[in-house]
């Protein structure tokens, strides 16, 4: 499981900090468009 993928999971189970920090590292750490558009 990647990072983005965590941090999906986390925020379908409303853990929206965590989520929120897995997001942000998975776009550091790849700029691609999937990890931006979930940022968002």
């Amino acid at each position: 499981m990647n990072i983005n993928e965590k941090a999906i999971e986390m925020f379908e189970q409303n853990k929206y900090e965590e989520a929120m920090e897995l997001f942000q590292q998975a776009v550091h750490e790849s700029r691609d468009v999937q990890s931006l558009n979930n940022l968002a």
